[in-house]
């Protein structure tokens, strides 16, 4: 674990309508880049002298906070932000941003997926999207964006910050919490298993992967991930093909060494559902 590594700003927006102060915290990961951690998803923020490239930007009603913390690191403003699927604790800043002038980007579905939300106003949706990968060129650091398919949903980024030695895995990885596998939105636990065996293979001794979720991760904690992923899917798939039920292979408690993992949005029934799904699904 890299508990090395504390935080450098916090700063807090009292939120509309009385509810709790949002704590924006931001982590210096090495060098110009920051992983920013408060509720919803983490960001990633890379700075260069022509440019500031945010990767998600979680709810709007954090955004301010958000752009504090950002302010409070660089004078320059976001250029551009990376959404690394739809979800709107990763999605949801972007009418303000947009608003702001920076350029919103994201695999093709998950603009067709927030398309289809009613809900959301156009300035909310992604102006910039692409199919298998797309780079940008920031100051020595080369921004590589690769789709993962079928992982966390079927948009799914994947940012590699190459030369940095640092990657964004977006909610392909959940660091130390149970997963949230979106099988509705297009995921799967085997494309989950497939995504974090890409990033493992792409990661040196000392890359630091930037979770969806959790605290910065180093190369044994993306493997303790997998492990949990290949060994909890391998025994629910054992279970269905002897013909139990969900109920049934929830009540076996097959991620009991996993305990700690449970969290406030996914505990282990849920996981264990979410691979029941997903494995029924054939991803």
């Amino acid at each position: 674990m890299l508990k090395h590594l504390m935080p450098l700003v916090a700063l807090s927006l009292a939120a509309s309508m009385g509810a709790a102060e949002p704590t924006i915290t931001a982590v210096q990961v090495r060098d110009n880049i920051y992983m920013l951690q408060g509720p919803g998803g983490n960001i990633g923020l890379v700075i260069g002298d022509d440019a500031t490239f945010l990767i998600d930007d979680k709810f709007g009603e954090t955004l301010p906070a958000v752009l504090d913390a950002v302010a409070a690191i660089t004078e320059r403003p976001v250029d551009f932000v990376l959404n690394t699927h739809y979800h709107g604790d990763h999605t949801g800043g972007n009418p303000a941003l947009r608003e702001s002038g920076a350029w919103t980007l994201a695999q093709a579905n998950v603009r067709q997926r927030m398309a289809t939300d009613a809900d959301l106003a156009p300035s909310a949706l992604p102006v910039i999207t692409y199919h298998e990968s797309m780079s940008f060129f920031m100051d020595g650091v080369d921004v590589r964006i690769q789709h993962v398919a079928a992982a966390h949903t079927d948009g799914d980024s994947v940012v590699y910050l190459d030369g940095a030695d640092v990657i964004h895995s977006g909610d392909a990885m959940f660091n130390h919490l149970f997963p949230y596998i979106d099988v509705d939105g297009g995921g799967g636990v085997d494309g989950t298993i497939h995504a974090m065996e890409q990033i493992l293979d792409a990661m040196g001794p000392d890359t630091i992967v930037i979770p969806g979720h959790g605290e910065l991760a180093d190369r044994q904690d993306v493997l303790t991930y997998l492990m949990l992923l290949r060994d909890s899917r391998a025994a629910v798939a054992e279970r269905l093909a002897r013909g139990e039920t969900a109920d049934q292979i929830v009540a076996a408690d097959l991620v009991a060494d996993y305990a700690d993992w449970n969290w406030a949005f996914i505990d282990a029934e849920k996981y264990i559902r979410s691979l029941v799904a997903s494995i029924e699904a054939g991803r």
